[in-house]
């Protein structure tokens, strides 16, 4: 029997789903008060993570899969076997820990924001601190917001926190399993892809000739943000949150 492979062409697994994931990271209020040099390496180092999370957000318990935006669902096996190896169970098994919390929409954009505006994945003081009060703002917002909501579990923001630790690290060796697995299968990657899979401390791509590699470290290029507004998805559901800064966020799914 062929394989099931829609998945590998899912809005998630593209340049496509890449942008769109871009594009709600820009919506972030707080974005406005980083330089286009800050916002861009945030968007490198954090849009990925930000994808994960909003898969792992689609994951059906009752099914054990995941479900994408393309109608196509996948299992543990799937993934193990055609993309994730064996980082598809580790996934998994996040997915399955991350749904039993039952995030509310509210409660699942905030921590995406947390975990987009991550400052200690920033070098620069200047940068790093700016990005600590945006972090830290939404923290509290969403704890506050949880205190409200559900005073019945007063862990409820201390499990949500001890599961970014293990994001980060899913999202470190999924990027590399991706990107690896993007070069052995077509020999090339879109740059969009490249920019947010390639991380210079820890992929071994850093040894392959990819034409360019050596500049994304000497100049600023950011013409991989760029993106065609027709381009955006067309969704059926779509939430806003509003925040104290009187801006929102909009969460496609």
């Amino acid at each position: 029997e062929k394989p099931d492979i829609r998945w590998q062409t899912a809005d998630e697994f593209s340049q496509k789903g890449i942008m769109q994931c871009i594009q709600f990271c820009m919506q972030m209020p707080g974005n406005n008060e980083l330089s286009i040099q800050e916002r861009a390496h945030l968007l490198k180092l954090g849009a990925h993570e930000v994808a994960l999370l909003r898969l792992a957000y689609r994951y059906e318990p009752e099914e054990d899969k995941l479900y994408l935006s393309n109608g196509a669902c996948v299992d543990e096996h799937t993934l193990m076997t055609q993309g994730f190896g064996c980082y598809g169970h580790t996934f998994l098994q996040f997915c399955r820990i991350f749904s039993r919390l039952e995030l509310t929409i509210e409660e699942f954009v905030l921590l995406c924001c947390i975990v987009f505006f991550s400052y200690d994945r920033i070098e620069g003081q200047a940068t790093r601190v700016k990005v600590e009060e945006l972090q830290t703002r939404y923290c509290e917002i969403e704890r506050l917001h949880i205190a409200r909501n559900r005073n019945h579990d007063q862990m409820h923001f201390t499990k949500l926190l001890l599961l970014l630790s293990k994001l980060r690290a899913l999202d470190a060796l999924i990027a590399e399993r991706l990107l690896c697995l993007q070069m052995n299968t077509d020999g090339q990657v879109q740059k969009c892809i490249f920019e947010v899979l390639h991380r210079e401390a820890t992929n071994v791509v850093v040894d392959m000739e990819i034409d360019f590699l050596d500049a994304v470290d000497t100049k600023p290029d950011y013409s991989w943000l760029d993106y065609s507004p027709s381009e955006q998805q067309i969704t059926t559901t779509t939430t806003v949150v509003s925040l104290p800064s009187q801006q929102t966020i909009v969460n496609n799914n």
